[in-house]
């Protein structure tokens, strides 16, 4: 039999043979709460930083132009941005690939505020104007012998 409060009322209930409905209410009542004290116990999922929004403000573009680019759906976007979904791998890949950086510097470097690294520049340089860029960045360095 099932009472008005939608539990099961008879011998063979999993609460341990109640005699009235009462008393099911009453088990049914202690076990919900058990129930919502552990929810409430579990720590909150840490949020992971990382400079999404910084990365596409930076390349100037809205979240409609970031998502295309990066061929996901602008509210999947708009969750990993605001940390209310979890990022993938190839969630990373497709953003790195949109906003022209690497998928460490999505979660290790703010481009609004650190310059790019000089390792990272060297690699845009042509091949014909990087000898010339060796020597402007050799020429400050300061030579023990002179100084």
């Amino acid at each position: 039999m099932i009472s008005d409060s939608g539990f099961f009322i008879g011998k063979s209930c999993q609460f341990g043979n109640p005699t009235s409905s009462e008393s099911v209410a009453n088990s049914a009542i202690a076990i919900l709460a058990t129930r919502r004290q552990n929810q409430t116990m579990r720590r909150p999922r840490e949020k992971t930083r990382h400079y999404l929004v910084e990365w596409r403000e930076h390349r100037g573009l809205t979240q409609d132009q970031a998502s295309d680019r990066a061929e996901m759906s602008k509210s999947v976007l708009s969750r990993l941005e605001t940390g209310k979904r979890e990022y993938k791998e190839e969630h990373l890949a497709a953003l790195a690939f949109a906003y022209r950086c690497e998928i460490w510097e999505l979660l290790g470097r703010n481009p609004l505020i650190e310059p790019e690294p000089i390792v990272d520049l060297w690699g845009k340089i042509s091949p014909k104007d990087q000898e010339q860029a060796r020597r402007t960045l050799q020429s400050f360095i300061i030579d023990k012998k002179t100084a």
